[in-house]
């Protein structure tokens, strides 16, 4: 099932990247910044991902419903350290 490949591709990217990944609690946002890829590659993860994390495409950068992404990947999507290291 290709679901399961973007799955495990997010899976894969907050755990060797967290870097790209901004939470947005107060407006329910999860963006993940791909600013190595191309559009193709980042369009096919989109028509690949469920409706109702509702993607959209801004740039480089693919944004999602955070409780669903949450909900999606298993993956609470917090930042390890002291807030003021993070960018």
């Amino acid at each position: 099932m290709v679901t399961g490949k973007v799955r495990r591709f997010l899976l894969s990217e907050w755990e060797h990247n967290p870097n790209k990944f901004t939470v947005d609690e107060k407006t329910n946002k999860l963006i993940l910044d791909f600013e190595d890829a191309n559009t193709y590659e980042i369009q096919w993860k989109v028509n690949e991902l469920p409706a109702k994390l509702c993607a959209e495409i801004y740039g480089r950068k693919l944004i999602l419903k955070l409780d669903e992404a949450r909900y999606f990947t298993g993956i609470q999507f917090k930042k390890k350290g002291f807030p003021w290291f993070r960018r």
